[in-house]
């Protein structure tokens, strides 16, 4: 049996499989998959650092450190304390102990839901006007729960979300893991069991409080217990990010925008450092469910060529190999390698001059500081020592560059952006349109990012088209990875796109596999080395989010325009 092959045995990455096998071990002769997880023992190694001692103490891991950060070292965040947003490792500690706090016995609650849509207002429409139900993405929907947790932070209670109100859960995969309806299905709970207790008992027995409505403020402020609080309008609460007062002014924007690095005013700014914030928090770990999906992903996009690496291999998968780099696998995955076309060509001719987070991020002065240890427990990959990303990551080729094309994005903020930033955001759900962008405008971002790393040429690409994935075939001198199911294999639709197509609700009657590959397409391009998208939707600002709290401030971001 090929290396291949064994190792997808070991790892149960059989096709109907959806969670790993309980206890995993490798046998003898079986060397470990450098790009693969244990995932089972993952998860409870990470259940274990989240548990709170027999008397309510917090976990270690709460309290600053002996490095010279000085910070606590929630361990869901990696690299320098430099590399991440300001004040990053102290918010997210400061979320957890208040998301699971010692005792919910006369913790005051907020209680919410999972919103679906359509938001009343302007949303809805312009949803109307063209024809769309209104209904939210995925992404809008993490945007509006990261409202909820701001609200909750300001008003100094333990956010609680209603059990079984996570529609894109209730599916066969979610049901077999246990977690049918429940954000658990794909990642680490956002509050306590005991909290979830104390508001599900508060509401059977009639003593939860509404907070809709025009004293809604005066409801929350109150000593109620349990308020409920479902009013979505309220999508763009960021105020609690005061709480930790104005870090968002304490690093310079590493987030380029056709050439220019975008200064965005205050609001916008907060905007940025608040959502970054609660993704990180609400996608601290994911599941064992899905992190099995994120090993299938990793595995049949470039298992293969990982086994070249760390073994010599049988003259069939050699034959394998030079079938996937020659671009004729029937699988789809793998290395393109097909004529260059007259966009291809006309790309490699383009004069490209160094973008600004060459010169004013990346060769900047003063980001140097003190290595932060890893602490979720693994070691960084070795297969090669050019492939070394930031501590505790699993093998992936590098340097690479995370590509979101967005064939199914909405401009956020119709009349504006985040508080007038140029690059939109903040003003949400206001119906406007976008129109699409092939891959090639991306790529012209990519070749950009190769004057300041000549060695880079690999992508992992995420998209909603398949005719991107097509367009890949153009390009023979990058390697791009990318999931088999990272397509809804639909063409788009005549040059415009809805709201957020990473995931509409009108998908919940597909397979939960498919809202599972999102997420995971998602977390594997928040750990790739550079950044290429368009930041006019949800999923985009999720990743932009995510790496920005991840060791990954000054990779940057390189936006296309609207």
């Amino acid at each position: 049996m090929s290396l291949y092959r064994s190792w997808e045995k070991a790892y149960g990455l059989e096709a109907n499989s959806v969670s790993p096998p309980e206890k995993f071990q490798l046998p003898a002769n079986l060397p470990p998959a450098p790009h693969l997880q244990d995932c089972s023992a993952r998860t409870a190694f990470r259940l274990s650092v989240e548990q709170r001692g027999p008397d309510g103490s917090a976990p270690d891991w709460t309290r600053p450190s002996n490095c010279c950060s000085c910070n606590p070292q929630p361990p869901w965040v990696r690299g320098d304390d430099l590399a991440n947003l300001a004040l990053t490792r102290v918010a997210q500690r400061d979320i957890w102990e208040s998301q699971f706090p010692a005792t919910c016995k006369g913790r005051r609650i907020l209680l919410a839901e999972w919103v679906e849509g359509p938001i009343e207002g302007p949303t809805q429409a312009a949803a109307t006007a063209s024809g769309d139900s209104g209904s939210l993405g995925m992404g809008t929907q993490i945007h509006i729960m990261s409202a909820f947790l701001s609200i909750a932070v300001r008003h100094n209670r333990t956010l609680v979300v209603v059990p079984g109100s996570y529609s894109r859960a209730n599916n066969s995969a979610c049901q077999a893991t246990g977690k049918m309806g429940s954000w658990e299905c794909y990642f680490f709970p956002i509050s306590s069991q005991e909290c979830v207790d104390e508001a599900v008992a508060a509401v059977a027995a009639n003593q939860a409080t509404s907070a809709n409505g025009p004293d809604m403020e005066a409801r929350l402020a109150s000593p109620d217990l349990v308020v409920r609080f479902a009013d979505a309008r309220h999508f763009e609460d960021i105020d609690g990010a005061k709480r930790w007062g104005t870090p968002w002014r304490d690093r310079p924007s590493t987030v380029e925008l056709q050439g220019v690095l975008d200064e965005a005013d205050e609001r916008t700014m907060q905007h940025r450092w608040w959502h970054a914030q609660s993704a990180r928090f609400l996608l601290r770990w994911p599941s064992a469910h899905l992190c099995h999906v994120i090993n299938r992903i990793r595995h049949v996009s470039y298992g293969l060529r990982v086994a070249v690496h760390v073994s010599d291999i049988s003259t069939q998968e050699s034959g394998i190999i030079q079938s996937l780099e020659k671009g004729t696998s029937k699988s789809g995955q793998g290395i393109p390698n097909f004529n260059m076309t007259e966009e291809a060509v006309f790309l490699r001719g383009i004069k490209f001059t160094p973008p600004n987070l060459e010169t004013d991020v990346w060769t900047g002065e003063g980001f140097a500081g003190c290595l932060v240890r890893d602490t979720d427990g693994e070691k960084p990959a070795t297969v090669d020592k050019t492939y070394k990303g930031v501590g505790g990551e699993v093998f992936v080729f590098r340097p690479i560059v995370s590509i979101h094309v967005a064939h199914g994005d909405a401009v956020m903020g119709g009349g504006g952006s985040e508080g007038g930033g140029s690059l939109g955001g903040g003003g949400g759900f206001q119906g406007s349109r976008v129109k699409l962008r092939s891959l090639g405008a991306y790529m012209y971002f990519a070749y950009q990012l190769q004057l300041h790393v000549p060695t880079i040429n690999h992508a992992w690409l995420s998209t909603d088209a398949q005719s991107t994935l097509e367009e890949t075939k153009q390009l023979r001198d990058w390697s791009f990875l990318y999931s088999e199911h990272s397509s809804q294999q639909q063409p788009a639709e005549a040059g415009v796109a809805a709201e957020n197509g990473d995931g509409k609700s009108g998908d919940q009657q597909a397979s939960g596999q498919m809202v599972a590959v999102k997420f995971a397409n998602l977390l594997i391009a928040a750990e790739c080395d550079h950044f290429v998208g368009m930041l006019s939707s949800n999923w985009n600002r999720l990743i932009d989010g995510l790496r920005s709290t991840n060791g990954r401030l000054f990779s940057g971001y390189m936006a296309l325009s609207v």
